[in-house]
């Protein structure tokens, strides 16, 4: 399903305003707290009306500034997910579950059950919010955003408060949920794994303001953008000075690199930490395309050594990760190797 989205309204300290058409099913939106992930959500469902602008949901126009329309949030087939889910505390699970549903009361319970079954909710359907655990009022919320048979589905940071032994269970009940749901599917996060999880496109926003969309998994390999890039936690990043078309000297990290294609825009360049190799007295094949460690700091984490290495006086430290087993076994390495294909080329 389509989503077209033109908009443009002032928030307390910035003006939210960008646009996209998405084509996928499942869209994330990615960014910093306050970059105005949780507004662009309420303006698709209604809740806050922007100050001029756009919305289209597949073939119906919801909002259109310049046309004079506004369809009400409850017309627009649109749930959303609250981060505390938003669930009635006087009401049961199934009047929760049915609090939206219209018909002849037959037909409403008969929704309902359907509902409480389909998320294994039928043994607590007499229960009340305060007497459910985290994951059973998810699985509420869920429903009841279900049986309403919406066109889209939003969700607002569903996992923001969580710790990670809990956020793994319930991203994978979730994902369980919504298997079967064939509208449109947004997600809001400032995880990345979040978004990659329940994506297929991203948006990323900073400050109101698009700064990339694209494909999940194209994004995730070659970002354009420095705010991209360290959304996606990539912590090695560097100013860059084009020599020629296959040579660059990173200005933080002190060095030249030698490169197959630099862009002529690239004001930056980037790598992950899980791409930097460690390189040993044995490894003599990498030892040509490596760079000497000036200082090398350490970290002892659970499993691994957390590495900072300078490779000019005065420059920023280079963050990579080795196993205790490497470490124990090798000890410091004196070089490391930065792969010409795992390198970013980024403008910012």
């Amino acid at each position: 399903m389509e989503l077209e989205l033109r908009i443009k309204t002032k928030l307390d300290g910035f003006t939210l305003e960008h646009g996209f058409l998405s084509k996928k099913n499942r869209l994330g939106i990615l960014g910093a707290s306050g970059s105005g992930k949780s507004m662009t959500l309420k303006s698709i469902a209604g809740i806050m009306t922007p100050d001029e602008g756009y919305i289209r949901i597949g073939e119906h126009v919801v909002y259109d500034s310049k046309e004079k329309c506004n369809v009400e949030a409850r017309n627009r087939k649109v749930g959303y997910l609250f981060q505390e889910y938003a669930l009635f505390p006087n009401m049961t699970v199934a009047q929760n579950v049915g609090i939206s549903l219209k018909g002849s009361r037959k037909e409403k319970q008969a929704k309902v059950m359907e509902y409480l079954e389909k998320f294994s909710l039928t043994e607590l359907k007499d229960l009340y919010p305060a007497e459910l655990s985290g994951g059973q009022k998810q699985r509420t919320a869920l429903a009841r955003i279900m049986a309403y048979e919406p066109e889209v589905i939003l969700l607002d940071e569903p996992f923001s408060a969580m710790d990670e032994q809990l956020k793994r269970q319930m991203k994978q009940e979730m994902e369980e949920c919504l298997a079967g749901f064939q509208g449109k599917l947004i997600i809001v996060s400032h995880s990345l794994e979040e978004i990659y999880q329940f994506s297929d496109e991203i948006l990323v926003l900073q400050a109101g303001e698009c700064v990339e969309f694209g494909e999940t998994k194209a994004m995730l390999e070659a970002p354009s953008m420095v705010a991209t890039a360290k959304l996606m936690g990539c912590e090695n990043i560097s100013r860059v000075e084009r020599i020629d078309g296959h040579h660059v000297y990173a200005k933080d990290w002190g060095i030249v690199l030698e490169a197959e294609d630099v862009p002529s825009n690239a004001t930056h360049i980037g790598i992950h930490g899980q791409y930097v190799t460690a390189i040993t007295e044995q490894q003599k094949e990498l030892q040509k395309d490596s760079h000497e460690i000036s200082t090398l700091t350490e970290q002892e984490k659970a499993f691994t050594m957390e590495l900072r290495a300078t490779l000019a006086k005065g420059g920023v430290p280079i963050r990579f990760e080795v196993s205790k087993e490497e470490w124990n076994k090798h000890g410091k390495p004196k070089r490391i190797h930065l792969p010409k294909s795992k390198r970013m080329y980024l403008i910012g």
